[in-house]
Formats: C-alpha cells, sequence, structure tokens
C-alpha cells in the first residue's frame, strides 16, 4: 500500500516528539536544579509549549485518524486522544496557574499515552501490511 509507508513515517514522527517532551519536562527541571543559574535563561518559555502542541496534535491526529480510517482499528486514535487531550491541558493549566510539577506530571502522562497509542499503530499497519498482501487490490486505503 502506498499510504501506508507515510503513515508510519508520522508515527514514527509523533514518537520522537514524544521523546522530545518527555526530555524537555525531565531532562530541564534536572539542569535547573543543579546549576541555578540555567533558570534564569527563560528556556521553559510558554511558547514552547505552544509550539509543540501546533506541532504534535495535527500530526498525531492525521497518523491515528488515518490508520483509522484504513484499518478500522479505533482503539489508537481514542487513546492517542486522551493523550492529546492530557498534554493540551497541561500547556493551558500551566500558563493559568503556574504549578510546574502538575504540568510536568500530566505532559509526561500525556506524551506516554500518545506513544503508546501510536506504538499500537505501528503494530496494526505492520499485521494490515501482511493481511493485504493477500487482499485483491481496492482496499480502503
Amino acid at each position: 500500500m502506498p499510504g501506508q509507508a507515510a503513515d508510519k513515517q508520522f508515527d514514527y514522527v509523533a514518537i520522537g516528539m514524544s521523546g522530545l517532551c518527555v526530555l524537555h519536562c525531565t531532562a530541564l527541571p534536572v539542569l535547573a536544579a543543579a546549576l541555578p543559574w540555567i533558570a534564569n535563561l527563560a528556556i521553559v518559555d510558554d511558547w514552547f509549549h505552544i509550539a509543540m502542541l501546533f506541532v504534535v496534535v495535527p500530526v498525531s491526529l492525521y497518523a491515528l485518524g488515518r490508520a483509522w480510517r484504513c484499518s478500522g482499528h479505533g482503539a489508537p486514535l481514542a487513546i492517542g486522544v486522551v493523550g492529546l487531550v492530557l498534554m493540551v491541558v497541561a500547556t493551558f493549566e500551566f500558563m493559568a496557574w503556574h504549578s510546574t510539577g502538575l504540568e510536568q506530571t500530566l505532559t509526561l502522562m500525556g506524551a506516554g499515552i500518545l506513544t503508546v497509542a501510536h506504538l499500537i499503530n505501528l503494530r496494526n499497519l505492520f499485521r494490515a501490511k501482511r493481511v493485504v498482501s493477500l487482499e485483491m487490490p481496492g482496499s480502503r486505503c
């Protein structure tokens, strides 16, 4: 299937972005605690979180939504939406109340859930590839 290669790439990109979220939420606080002057550099600005959402949300929704349409497996999309909602809530909760601990917790939970959704999606795509090779041309994707 020509579209499956692109679908896998979007899942890989989304998993990589979830990894960046985890790195951002864990490494920066550790560095800030170890080297207090890093906290004054304003690395953890609100714009970073919003910019990440503008990339993560469409890429994830596209990859998971297309796979759902093609394979009929809706679980990865539903799981992914839960992760995305947690990440959106974390970003805007952080901006409203500046609760770094809650923001990090929600973001890490959301990124982890989103990563699981993309991994399930990849597994489904690999399985679908084996099934499609046995089917007639003209499948859903």
